[in-house]
């Protein structure tokens, strides 16, 4: 949600320094609709299973979607789908108290800048502190988002799961393995690309789609 700039500039007019308008006026005008983007990550990244399992699974560091995984696996636990079953229920039930705690802090506190016009927003000069925040800004970001597909792309690349990425531990099979000698490869390439598709089209996009699931 976009703050109304002059809200902004009336809280400065006033007497108010930067950091009073950013915890009075900046923070609060975004605040429901930053949350509820919160709650949506949060919500995503705990059920996510590809970077936990890139980054902790080697060392026994275990989520809740591992450790599901490992549940599954474990053909020596004779109700292994039901524990597996128990652990999916847990996940729901951080997902369902998370939606009722935004409605609960949420409630009564909806509102509405209206504005009739075009506003410039209004810029807060960093001085001395802009080289060291943004620098800070890209390193966070990249931690974020580039190391679990940087640990997931070292994997692929070794001859040995949980040994060191060095040039000892360097293979290409792995890629020739899945390219040249998975037939089942190219079918779950193509049901994977017919459902990403077909979810974000209409019914009738679905019909220039060759029957691929048989």
């Amino acid at each position: 949600q976009k703050v109304q700039a002059s809200l902004e500039e009336a809280a400065i007019i006033t007497g108010a320094g930067a950091l009073r308008t950013l915890r009075d006026i900046t923070l609060p005008v975004p605040g429901p609709s930053v949350l509820s983007a919160m709650i949506l990550v949060f919500m995503s990244n705990i059920s996510n299973y590809g970077a936990p399992s890139a980054l902790g699974y080697h060392v026994s560091y275990h989520t809740l979607t591992t450790r599901i995984y490992e549940v599954l696996q474990d053909f020596s636990l004779q109700n292994n789908m039901e524990v597996a079953a128990a652990l999916s229920m847990l996940l729901v039930a951080v997902a369902m108290l998370s939606l009722v705690g935004k409605e609960c802090l949420l409630t009564g506190k909806g509102f509405a800048v209206v504005t009739g016009k075009a506003e410039q927003p209004t810029r807060t000069r960093l001085g001395i502190l802009r080289l060291p925040i943004t620098t800070l800004t890209c390193i966070c970001g990249l931690m974020l988002s580039a190391a679990p597909f940087l640990s997931i792309l070292a994997t692929s690349l070794t001859r040995a799961y949980g040994l060191p990425f060095s040039a000892a531990n360097f293979t290409l099979n792995n890629y020739h393995t899945v390219l040249f000698a998975m037939p089942a490869f190219g079918r779950a390439m193509r049901n994977s690309m017919f459902l990403a598709f077909s979810t974000g089209g209409s019914p009738s996009d679905m019909a220039f789609w060759p029957p691929i699931f048989a």
